[in-house]
């Protein structure tokens, strides 16, 4: 039995000529997840990143933008956050705005990095409200 239409690959052509990029295919059983998923991935669309969001509990650190920017974080951990001039804040943004515009990452979603940028920003404006020392890691 086809969970996706034959048509599909068209339709992806089509929606990315209209500007738009971002399409969600549902399914009702695990069944249909793990068969439909199988065949989207025979496809080979190019540009094409095939994400499969479950009804459990989300794991967001598994989603690789998610991932990168927390594993850069560690990497850096022992940095200590600097508020003066917007220093950390501006240097976690470039960092995070040269991944959404590398070209060896076009199948990322700017939408995770821009949503861990967005964290960051929560956790400089918390920090930034007491006296403490913070570092990279503690983010």
């Amino acid at each position: 039995m086809s969970f996706i239409t034959d048509d599909f690959e068209n339709n992806i052509k089509t929606f990315r000529n209209r500007g738009i990029n971002d399409v969600a295919v549902f399914f009702r059983t695990n069944d249909e997840v793990y068969n439909g998923y199988s065949q989207i991935r025979a496809m080979n669309i190019p540009g094409v990143r095939i994400r499969i969001q479950g009804a459990s509990e989300c794991e967001l650190f598994r989603m690789r933008e998610i991932f990168s920017v927390i594993n850069w974080l560690k990497r850096n951990g022992d940095n200590v956050i600097n508020f003066e001039n917007d220093y950390t804040k501006n240097e976690i943004k470039n960092i995070i705005t040269s991944w959404i515009n590398n070209p060896n990452m076009v199948n990322w979603d700017a939408f995770y990095l821009d949503f861990a940028y967005t964290m960051v920003l929560d956790y400089l404006n918390f920090a930034q409200s007491d006296d403490e020392v913070h570092t990279y890691s503690q983010m």
